[in-house]
């Protein structure tokens, strides 16, 4: 029964992670439908009254979906609007929080992983300490909850520093038309963003990313053409391309 409650207490507080996440990001809680993609962002609260019905304040929105589907022409409807700004960059109130480039606000796959990250690492280390014994079952269960619940929004970008111009995201997103265009529209490229870094070491971290990638993709290439001139059974070749598994099958 004790063993039951003290479970229950486990769950409940892994359904709750909604809250306790959302809060851990600023001083009021995120709503998990909250800036469900890309959606109006207003620094004043006044602003995003005044001018719902307007595109006043809507051209980063348009900015960033023209970077992101790496269209130049919707990029340049964006900038050419009269509001537009080359100098914004990305904006942060907390960990946690949404990002925000102007008027569109916005969530990032590094932050629902890291929110989920951070709510399995709690309530593992909350079970730890009581010494609760959970099965393999009800771990699934646990994890599950917290999968939901740490994934508050509906990211549309893999990963931006406070600080990025609307270049180096298009960089970031091997956008390369975009960003062509807007280095052509003399966005800054002597922008430094929270981590110290420029345009040229954001180039420099998307190569190597592309590099990485290009080996691994060489590698599993070469790793099936072996495969192929093995005479193994099916068994056999899901050990052999198994990095799990340490031994390895000889060729007849």
């Amino acid at each position: 029964m004790a063993r039951g409650k003290q479970y229950g207490d486990v769950i409940n507080f892994s359904k709750a992670g909604k809250t306790y996440a959302s809060r851990s990001g600023g001083d009021h809680p995120t709503s998990v439908t909250a800036f469900n993609g890309f959606v109006p962002f207003y620094e004043n609260a006044h602003d995003a009254v005044v001018n719902s019905n307007s595109s006043k304040l809507r051209w980063a929105e348009q900015l960033l979906r023209g970077i992101t589907h790496d269209d130049e022409e919707l990029c340049a409807v964006a900038m050419k609007h009269d509001h537009s700004d080359f100098k914004v960059t990305v904006k942060q109130k907390g960990k946690g929080a949404p990002y925000s480039f102007h008027s569109a606000g916005f969530f990032t796959e590094e932050q629902m992983d890291e929110n989920t990250q951070m709510l399995k690492s709690h309530i593992e280390n909350r079970v730890k300490k009581a010494q609760l014994f959970v099965s393999a079952n009800e771990w699934k269960e646990i994890h599950q909850w917290i999968d939901t619940v740490g994934r508050y929004g509906d990211p549309k970008l893999n990963k931006v520093v406070k600080g990025d111009s609307s270049l180096m995201i298009a960089v970031r997103l091997s956008s390369f038309k975009a960003a062509k265009y807007l280095l052509k529209m003399n966005v800054d490229p002597a922008i430094i963003n929270e981590h110290n870094d420029s345009i040229a070491e954001v180039i420099k971290s998307k190569y190597d990313d592309i590099v990485e990638e290009r080996n691994r993709i060489r590698f599993l290439r070469t790793q099936a053409r072996g495969v192929r001139q093995m005479n193994l059974s099916p068994e056999e070749k899901v050990s052999f391309t198994n990095p799990q598994t340490n031994s390895r099958p000889k060729a007849n």
